[in-house]
């Protein structure tokens, strides 16, 4: 046991003992426990052994479960109208519906007052023991095997492939935009993803590559959601800027994020910067692409209550700056603000996925032509979010606890594979003017940005080429975002 983990134990057995009964009647059978604690619960994910869910918010906010389980939407209903805590809600790119996930073992916390609300909680609905208040920790511990961080300093990454590679993504770059240009079709927009594919020295494990990418990116002011699905053929990652829904208080918040330009370090690069956010407003390309994101998304929200739409910003990340539009929903129905209709939200969820951010306009034709020409995504481009009820540290009614629900599109990504195989996804929206050469390049943005949360705190590079890349010795072929005065070739 690692001494973080053995500092959480003591922390939660102290609750447990100081408890006069054990009674979970009022929770539907459900027993929770909170306390305040210094640190957050990413600092237990190395420990873990058995299959888990991470969710972090924007806000900072982190829920963890453990040995998650499908559900059905019933059950799911019932789990919320008995207030049991929360569930999760996960779907492949290709998926036409979520799927629910329900835990034995849910922990959540919040930052309050410079230190994390935490909060356990225990259904033992979902396992085959009772509640026995001797057995509770031992339970709990049972989960825990691993031996804390252990990722290697020197570890290094090796280039070993980009799928497609420059040629073959010239070919369906025709194919595209001779579709898109053709008067007989209605195809306005298709977003086609690639990944780069990295080769370990040494085994891996997802824990500690997500870890070191979440230390990383808490160094950036950039707002992000921090999501982790370790299940057993499956170790993936995400630390995305997209939102696809957020429900609280009545509110459903919703945004569009579409159109891209670089963003480079250094104060040094202001001005730089500054050129390229107010030339990424005025290109009539890009406008046009995240309008259509925006028409969309108002179109999926029409009926359900008042729209608000925001103004059109630059939203600033680690080595990428897009247009970003929110987009707001009072809700009409009453009932609604005071629990969640998970079945009307899940409808609304999949209804609004693919976005045409990660898919393209008209939708079906877009999906048509990305399953013909791309193959299956998986998890890259899907959803995963969270759903039920929350702390909430600024109540104070009793229960602290509200209605809560979001869910995140899992771009800027990796899975990692067999513990020695990183595989980095990254996409681009082609439109009829769109270029090959451009296309790549922002997608070789995307890919490097988000790898750089690895290397710059822990890995060295060593690439290897790809035959027939055009960008060979440059941004393509890199780890490591640009920096300084770097130009960024093929922008489109």
């Amino acid at each position: 046991m690692s001494q973080v983990l053995d500092q959480f134990i003591q922390n939660l057995n102290q609750v447990i003992k100081n408890l006069d009964s054990l009674d979970s009647k009022e929770s539907g059978g459900e027993l929770s426990f909170r306390f305040l604690w210094d640190k957050s619960l990413d600092t237990l994910l190395c420990d873990l052994s058995v299959e888990h869910y991470f969710f972090q918010n924007k806000k900072g906010a982190q829920f963890l479960g453990l040995k998650p389980q499908a559900i059905t939407l019933e059950e799911a209903n019932k789990n919320l109208k008995e207030k049991k805590r929360f569930l999760f809600s996960k779907r492949k790119f290709e998926e036409e519906r979520s799927t629910l996930y329900g835990c034995p073992w849910l922990l959540q916390c919040h930052p309050f007052n410079e230190k994390w609300l935490i909060e356990v909680s225990y259904d033992p609905q979902r396992t085959s023991n009772g509640i026995n208040p001797n057995e509770l920790i031992p339970n709990f511990l049972s989960h825990f095997q691993g031996q804390g961080e252990v990722l290697k300093e020197d570890l290094t990454l090796t280039l070993k492939e980009e799928i497609p590679h420059y040629s073959q993504w010239e070919e369906v770059m025709a194919q595209a935009i001779k579709l898109l240009k053709s008067p007989l079709n209605s195809l306005s927009k298709v977003v086609l993803c690639r990944k780069k594919v990295f080769q370990t020295d040494s085994v891996t494990r997802a824990c500690d590559l997500f870890t070191t990418m979440l230390k990383e990116s808490s160094k950036s002011s950039a707002n992000l959601f921090k999501i982790l699905i370790c299940e057993n053929d499956t170790q993936f990652m995400a630390f995305s800027p997209e939102s696809l829904h957020v429900l609280e208080r009545g509110t459903l918040q919703l945004e569009a994020i579409a159109g891209t330009r670089p963003y480079y370090n250094g104060e040094k690069n202001e001005a730089k910067n500054a050129q390229l956010g107010q030339e990424l407003l005025e290109d009539p390309k890009e406008r046009e692409e995240h309008q259509r994101v925006v028409d969309l998304i108002q179109e999926k929200a029409n009926g359900l209550g008042k729209i608000t739409t925001g103004e059109r910003t630059i939203l600033k990340l680690k080595g990428l700056q897009h247009l970003h539009t929110p987009i707001q929903v009072k809700l009409n129905s009453a009932s609604t603000r005071e629990t969640l209709d998970l079945s009307s939200l899940l409808d609304l969820m999949d209804d609004l996925h693919p976005t045409p951010a990660v898919g393209g306009t008209p939708t079906e034709e877009a999906l048509e032509f990305i399953k013909k020409h791309e193959g299956e995504r998986g998890l890259y481009a899907g959803l995963f979010g969270v759903h039920g009820h929350i702390l909430d540290p600024s109540l104070n009614d009793g229960d602290s606890t509200r209605s809560y629900s979001e869910s995140t599109v899992l771009i800027r990504s990796l899975n990692l594979v067999d513990n020695r195989k990183i595989m980095a996804y990254g996409g681009a929206g082609i439109v009829a003017d769109s270029t090959a050469q451009g296309e790549w390049q922002e997608t070789a943005n995307k890919i490097d940005s988000f790898m750089d949360l690895i290397e710059s705190s822990t890995l060295t590079t060593s690439p290897e080429v790809t035959e027939g890349d055009p960008l060979e010795g440059e941004l393509g072929h890199r780890l490591k975002f640009p920096k300084e005065d770097q130009e960024v070739k093929g922008q489109s």
